[in-house]
């Protein structure tokens, strides 16, 4: 059975490398997402680790112990030392991980340093100083005796040898050779000590040191380990140490990212038997909460990134089974050969199952080794088919997930081998009379799958436009694109629903296009009019595969288009243009204008050029190409005599807000420039928003009466007038928090801070001047936002709240959710439009083959060999553009409908300012719709010239129909 399957496969050798393919891409796209999930979780946890090295200053696979015996539970520094060892054989044993640095340090409770003997520190007994004695295991390589004996040298039988802090010497004014007394606080014994030398630490910065040992071990008295056991804890009664501190360092370079799940069970249960060991013991595995958090995204970003692989994946799946079924039907004949001399259908399965096992044994590790390929390009995607410099993600086959590669395979072995099934028993006979008949229908035309699907997809479509997200019972999706796969789904049901319509019509369309034109149209498009209206059942597979194909290319091309401008309107919105910046600078005398709040008082006009900065100076910094000056400023506002309302008095400077502005036309019913001329007219006038004038009950004309404070305490009274209405204002955020430090941000229960815009000049006017002021730039987008920055702090050198929409940009850009979701479609876009190619090119080969005696009937009726090949191309040219033109048809529908509600929440779960516009990604459109046709027209003609160049009349002869 082996050898029928080899040679079956080489026989067709060329089908078996596309079946070999589809397999391989299949398998490739499903283990892609687990992988890349957890290339960017380690590469998440390798920056957290060395932040989190850089701010311990130590290795992060450390774990430091603490301990403070009390006075009934004496602990001895060799039960302390015995302890090192035992903790050691514990981390090793749990983590699986060797320790390559460990220490113990100990010290004594506080001890008062006496002099012996009468001298020139006063009279014997006299105190010195509090210290404590102690010691530091391997200390002898991290220190420099400075003066005296070096470390070590042993004490003589009169005094116990101790090295003493360079610093703490100095204060004291103790020197080397000379003689003290120790005595604790609440015992008689004492302990003669002499100063052996005098130490100071190699690096205090160096990890070694369990905390700054010029400060606190700065009165430590250093001794030896074995001379603190045998002439210090004896004279210590019953508390030999007062600290101990045990340090172990693991081995990093043989710490592997992905096994984070083995550490964290590792550190617990390790510490679980410290603490059974020592239970009142404090033990910190500072790494310990990193690799917690990194467990905690591993399994949503790869939740997320699945979900939103599923639909491309599940078309991906659906290809695989078409190709396959269409190899499957091209080997009909040759099955029923089989059982017309004898082979039994059990044979004829087992034959189908081993070919289907043999490519996917060939094909699984080729789809391996093509999801790892697949999961390195994804760290570079920054959109939809775009890619930039990211840094390389580093992957490994650690993500592989048995039970999705094994689905998969079941799924792909299933679609090859059911379609020989269902026709096993068929002899030749059997097989011509079903080859003349008319096509069976596919099994969800026949069961009406698509008419089945089109209720659901209105209802989540409904829900969607209702509700902007998608609730199922109690659940609710939050309708972020970036952290909710399921508000996917619903333009890839709307996609799959539409094409299988399109699959369905298009050939009752083309039959009745056969009926009205094929009797009156030359002999060659009518030959091709007949065919497609006759024999279109033939190209529903097809039909299906480019119409699919074409329709998700353009909703997501689409998608990522108008999400990448939405990055941008956003972002520009924050800041308000492309540069802001705070100036807390201002003009003095703020109180100026504070008395002169009536109409009738006289008020000193002030030009902000005099007292703001400059903006001549600004813009003639070369990249910059618009400046103006804003300020933000709490206001109170009379809404009737008995209620004041807080809020924002936004001043603008009227002349030259719309050089810098970063506006778009939905953001007020009248332009930019109209509202401009509006505070021209009335230097008192103001700007509401929509919402306040409906919950005010205001109009355009009214009096406002407003208190502003322009330096945070003082506040000026202002009588405006509301001469103008904007629905957004770059900025401003009403109803919500507002990203931007120092903007007007909402308490838990509070109600939304109103904005009002006014005259900058007219603010400064009435309240002698302002504070802090904002200053809004537009640049050039080709500048160098380093120079930039460097040349506006040369102009106006007190700044702060510096905003650039580029640094904001490439850290949203950034975001692994983001590259995670992008590389997903792209990759899943890419893997479905080499199987629809592959799947076209099957079914045009079995096409060409099984209507082989048609073009030898046409050539015998007088046809010539151009006008069968153009009556061929012309069916397949039609088929090719119908498709594409309904793909695309859908897919700018599923963009126009669907893009709206692919949004990105804030942390709290609000929806950014400015609202998401749809936008249409027509050079994407063209470029795949004319790349794919190319690639289909040359291959296919290829196949149509080869088939056209065999020996017709043979064929005829030998009696191979349709």
């Amino acid at each position: 059975m082996f050898r029928i399957v080899l040679h079956r496969i080489r026989g067709r050798l060329g089908l078996a490398l596309l079946s070999l393919l589809s397999v391989a891409l299949a398998v490739g796209l499903a283990v892609s997402v687990p992988i890349f999930a957890q290339a960017v979780n380690r590469a998440i946890l390798e920056e957290e680790l060395a932040k989190l090295s850089g701010e311990i200053e130590r290795s992060p696979l450390g774990i430091r112990a603490y301990y403070l015996p009390r006075s009934d539970a004496p602990f001895t520094s060799e039960q302390a030392l015995a302890s090192l060892v035992y903790m050691q054989g514990i981390y090793e044993r749990n983590t699986e991980l060797p320790v390559v640095q460990q220490q113990v340090a100990i010290s004594s409770a506080a001890l008062l340093l006496k002099t012996a003997q009468p001298g020139p520190y006063g009279a014997a007994g006299a105190f010195l100083a509090n210290a404590t004695v102690g010691f530091l295991s391997d200390i002898d390589e991290h220190i420099v005796i400075v003066d005296g004996a070096p470390w070590a040298e042993p004490s003589p039988l009169d005094a116990l040898h101790v090295w003493v802090h360079e610093g703490f010497a100095t204060e004291a004014g103790l020197h080397s050779g000379e003689t003290f007394v120790l005595q604790p606080i609440a015992l008689p014994a004492t302990i003669t000590v002499r100063i052996a030398g005098i130490w100071s630490p190699l690096d205090p910065q160096e990890p070694y040191w369990p905390s700054s040992p010029n400060s606190t071990l700065r009165n430590l008295l250093l001794v030896t380990p074995d001379e603190y056991a045998a002439l210090v804890e004896p004279q210590l009664g019953t508390m030999p140490t007062a600290s101990v501190h045990w340090a172990l360092d693991l081995d990093r370079e043989r710490f592997v990212p992905e096994w984070a799940g083995r550490y964290v069970d590792g550190f617990k249960r390790a510490q679980v038997e410290v603490l059974q060991m020592l239970p009142e013991a404090k033990v910190d595995a500072a790494a310990l909460p990193v690799f917690e958090a990194y467990l905690e995204r591993l399994r949503p970003l790869t939740l997320l990134l699945f979900g939103f692989s599923v639909p491309i994946i599940g078309f991906v799946l659906y290809f695989s089974a078409l190709v396959s079924g269409i190899a499957a039907d091209s080997e009909r004949q040759v099955t029923a050969v089989m059982i017309s001399r004898g082979a039994s259908t059990e044979q004829v399965f087992l034959l189908a199952l081993i070919e289907g096992g043999v490519y996917l044994m060939v094909g699984t590790p080729l789809g391996i080794a093509v999801g790892l390929g697949l999961a390195r390009a994804m760290g570079y995607t920054t959109s939809f088919l775009r890619f930039g410099a990211m840094s390389p993600l580093t992957v490994s086959l650690a993500g592989l997930n048995g039970w999705l590669i094994a689905l998969t395979l079941a799924i792909s072995l299933l679609a090859r081998v059911l379609p020989g099934l269902a026709r096993g028993g068929q002899s030749v006979i059997a097989h011509a009379r079903e080859v003349g008949r008319q096509l069976r229908p596919p099994f969800w035309q026949r069961f009406y799958l698509d008419f089945a699907m089109v209720l659901p997809t209105y209802y989540l479509l409904r829900q969607l436009t209702l509700a902007g997200s998608i609730s199922i019972g109690k659940w609710q999706s939050s309708g972020d694109v970036f952290a909710d796969p399921v508000v996917f789904l619903v333009p890839a049901m709307f996609v799959l629903t539409c094409a299988l319509l399109a699959a369905r019509i298009v050939p009752l369309l083309l039959r009745l296009f056969d009926r009205v034109f094929s009797g009156i149209l030359p002999v060659t498009p009518a030959l091709t009019v007949q065919q497609l209206g006759r024999r279109g059942g033939e190209y529903t597979s097809a039909m299906l595969l480019i119409v699919t194909m074409m329709a998700i290319g353009v909703f997501v091309a689409s998608m990522a288009v108008s999400l990448d401008a939405w990055l941008g309107d956003r972002i520009g919105y924050r800041i308000g243009a492309d540069i802001s910046f705070r100036v807390d600078e201002g003009p003095t005398g703020l109180s100026a204008g504070a008395a002169a709040t009536a109409e009738s008082s006289p008020v000193e006009e002030l030009e902000p050029s005099r007292w703001l900065a400059p903006l001549e100076d600004l813009t003639a910094i070369p990249g910059i190409v618009g400046a103006t000056w804003t300020g933000k400023y709490r206001a109170n506002m009379l809404v009737d005599p008995s209620k004041l309302d807080r809020g924002w008095f936004m001043a603008v400077d009227r002349q030259t807000l719309t050089s810098a502005v970063r506006w778009r036309s939905d953001y007020a019913t009248e332009p930019l420039g109209a509202l401009m001329n509006r505070l021209a007219l009335r230097p008192n006038g103001v700007l509401v928003s929509e919402r306040y004038l409906q919950r005010t009950s205001l109009r355009v004309g009214d009096p406002l009466k407003a208190y502003v404070s322009t330096d945070g305490s003082n506040s000026v009274e202002l009588n405006l007038t509301i001469v103008g209405v904007y629905r957004l204002f770059p900025t401003i955020y009403e109803d919500q928090e507002a990203p931007t430090e120092g903007a007007p941000s909402l308490r838990r229960g509070e109600l939304p801070l109103d904005t009002i815009i006014g005259n900058l000049d007219y603010l400064m006017s009435m309240g002698g001047g302002v504070a802090t002021y904002d200053v809004w730039l537009r640049a050039d987008p080709s500048a160098d936002p380093l120079a930039l920055r460097r040349a506006i702090s040369e102009v106006t050198p007190y700044t702060a709240n510096y905003l650039d929409v580029w640094t904001l940009t490439s850290q949203e850009i950034a975001r692994k959710e983001r590259l995670g979701v992008y590389g997903v479609l792209t990759s899943g876009f890419v893997a479905s439009l080499l199987l629809a190619a592959m799947g076209l090119l099957i079914q045009h080969r079995r096409s060409l083959e099984d209507r082989l005696w048609r073009f030898a009937a046409l050539r015998a009726m007088g046809l010539g060999r151009g006008q069968v090949l153009a009556t061929v191309q012309l069916e397949y040219l039609a088929v090719l553009g119908m498709g594409l033109l309904a793909g695309a048809g859908i897919g700018i529908a599923a963009a126009r409908i669907f893009v709206p509600f692919f949004r990105v929440t804030t942390s709290d779960g609000a929806l950014p300012l400015p609202p998401l516009s749809p936008r249409l990604d027509t050079t994407s459109i063209w470029v795949m719709a004319i790349a794919f046709a190319g690639v289909q027209i040359v291959m296919q003609s290829g196949l149509l010239r080869r088939a056209l160049r065999s020996e017709l009349f043979q064929v005829l002869r030998m009696g191979a129909r349709e």
